[in-house]
């Protein structure tokens, strides 16, 4: 699993605060698999234009 989190391109730490906020059952536990999916979801929405972030 860890290879596979590697490969995650243009992942970053807030990546995985993001995914802790947005949980809604947080008393389910996340298999390595759903953690994964999630992670991908989250840095495809950054790719996918939801604008700059940042001081310009």
């Amino acid at each position: 699993m860890a290879d596979q989190v590697r490969r995650v391109e243009n992942l970053a730490p807030g990546d995985f605060a993001v995914i802790g906020r947005n949980r809604v059952d947080l008393h389910k536990r996340l298999t390595a698999a759903e953690f994964l999916h999630f992670l991908e979801q989250e840095v495809a929405v950054k790719l996918h234009g939801k604008g700059r972030v940042g001081f310009v």
